[in-house]
């Protein structure tokens, strides 16, 4: 059968043999994706333990993009393959299907119209310690929330409210195991998060042998569980559309007890690789994604694996999605050509400031510069005793994790916050909806309207162009465009005195607990003093040039 009769534009489908192509359009809007359903007989053997269905995208630009397809199906009677339209234009599409005796090729061709999605997000080029959004080229202010376990709720309405709120706070990002923590309940994280029949812990990519048991679910890793893949994917595209990315987390703490599905005998061998590239092959042409190859990878692996995962994923990713790893303790970073950011994890004070200045300095001099992000510095009124907290306030209240988040933020770094769990604040109060662990929330729950007025303050005028200025021993923290914008950050309140480049520039003032803008005069070049303000209370200025 020669190429041209295998061009399919104005019928629905196509039937090779045993074999059928439905392709879901041949129009779509940029930033979204092209879908070919492929029907075949049953498979006598398990359809999981091979790629059936490749393909390859050639976009406007000429580019060939090698694709994967899935099995969609316990039989193997389902595949799918999706090839997402990252700008406007023409493209252009070929399949190969082989499973057992049957064998299939399909073209076909679709056009991108205009939109004005989103799509991806990006490492900004001209400016690498942030992002963008690559669909409309937006600046993307990274303000993210640990919602770990989203996927143990049973309702998926109730993950799109979770998702919905996020949006309505500013939070644009939600990091998201696929496997859910081998626990019968959170106390081990000294919180009253227990299963429900809304809520389990027992969750995973796997068909699971003993369904029931969260210790030893007895995972069968040669296969998938589709219906679950369904379900995840009906959060990727409630998060799609509220401009949310969902951080897929490949492993969530992996060296508990029957929680590493591989074992480090076979940490390496094809169960692991297919997992990696099954989720690359069926979440990949969603904009709403990013990856994290796993979550405290120095618990159950070692920096080796996590640098040949990483690079593994890259190469079979066609659109480069963001790809990280979140652990305590630094990745080597600056050995690794892979990763489009540093994900950290440096509790409290220590990894505010002073921390994450350090760590950006020391990036731009690797002459490799990308964004730095705290991911996890502590959670609202999360006390573990035995990890070295304590029970008296403030500690890690809803204030002082706002203000961490803009100290991190004045260090020209970005950071991911989480909600409190436990209402009480001392581990024995009654079940909540379960805050950082599962993305569940309530009334009492504010945290985020502050972490939602640092964003819009930072909206309003081009962030992206600032620097941090290190000024040691100072109370002021000072991000600068020199002669053209200024941003100065008391955290406890007072005085101090920046200098300025000359010139004229108008100064406002900003409460970051309430919002409210205030003009606060004039300021010439040189040395100038910030007005006095009330001792303990944060406040922020924005200098910007006078005409």
């Amino acid at each position: 059968m020669t190429r041209s009769l295998l061009l399919v534009l104005t019928i629905p489908c196509l039937t090779l043999g045993a074999v059928r192509f439905e392709p879901s359009s041949n129009a779509v809007e940029a930033q979204e994706f092209v879908e070919i359903v492929v029907h075949s007989a049953k498979s006598a053997q398990n359809p999981f333990q091979r790629f059936a269905l490749r393909g390859t995208l050639r976009t406007p630009d000429a580019a060939a993009l090698s694709v994967d397809g899935f099995c969609d199906s316990p039989d193997g009677s389902l595949h799918r393959i999706r090839f997402l339209a990252v700008k406007p234009g023409s493209y252009s599409y070929d399949l190969q299907f082989e499973q057992g005796t049957e064998k299939a090729i399909y073209s076909g061709t679709f056009t991108a119209k205009p939109s004005r999605r989103k799509g991806l997000v990006a490492v900004d080029r001209e400016n690498p310690f942030h992002f963008v959004w690559s669909g409309t080229g937006e600046h993307y202010f990274w303000n993210g929330l640990t919602t770990y376990a989203l996927l143990g709720w049973k309702d998926d309405n109730y993950i799109g409210e979770i998702i919905q709120r996020a949006a309505r706070l500013k939070i644009n990002r939600l990091r998201m195991t696929l496997i859910g923590p081998r626990v019968a309940d959170a106390s081990r994280w000294y919180e009253p998060v227990r299963p429900s029949d809304q809520f389990q812990f027992l969750f995973g990519p796997w068909p699971a042998g003993e369904p029931g048991n969260v210790h030893a679910p007895k995972w069968d890793v040669s296969r998938f569980d589709t219906a679950y893949f369904r379900k995840v994917e009906k959060a990727l595209l409630k998060a799609r559309e509220a401009n949310v990315v969902i951080s897929v987390v490949f492993f969530l703490d992996g060296e508990d007890e029957g929680a590493d599905p591989f074992g480090k005998a076979a940490m390496f061998g094809d169960d692991a690789r297919r997992y990696y590239r099954y989720v690359n092959a069926r979440f990949g042409a969603y904009t709403s994604v990013s990856w994290d190859v796993t979550n405290e990878w120095h618990l159950f692996r070692n920096a080796w694996w996590v640098e040949q995962f990483g690079s593994y994923l890259k190469s079979i990713d066609p659109y480069h999605h963001l790809l990280s790893t979140h652990g305590r303790g630094d990745f080597p970073w600056s050995l690794s050509q892979w990763p489009d950011m540093a994900l950290y994890q440096i509790w409290d004070e220590s990894g505010g400031y002073e921390a994450m200045l350090k760590r950006r300095q020391a990036q731009l001099a690797t002459g490799h510069p990308f964004p730095q992000i705290n991911e996890e510095y502590g959670y609202e009124d999360h006390y573990p005793v035995k990890w070295g907290g304590n029970r008296r306030p403030p500690a890690r209240s809803a204030d002082n994790r706002r203000r961490l988040a803009w100290e991190i933020t004045m260090a020209g770094c970005y950071q991911t916050t989480g909600e409190k769990a436990n209402r009480n604040g001392d581990g024995q109060g009654p079940p909540t909806p379960g805050g950082w662990i599962n993305g569940g929330f309530d009334d009492s729950m504010h945290m985020l309207e502050g972490y939602r007025r640092m964003v819009e303050f930072f909206e309003a005028f081009p962030y992206w162009r600032l620097q941090p200025v290190q000024r040691d021993g100072a109370p002021a923290r000072l991000l600068a465009e020199p002669g053209v914008r200024y941003v100065v950050y008391l955290p406890e309140g007072g005085k101090d005195r920046v200098v300025l480049a000359a010139g004229r520039y108008r100064v406002r003032s900003y409460d970051p607990r309430s919002g409210e803008w205030k003009d606060a005069g004039i300021a010439g070049g040189g040395d100038w003093a910030t007005p006095e303000s009330v001792a303990g209370g944060d406040v922020v200025y924005l200098l910007g040039k006078s005409e």
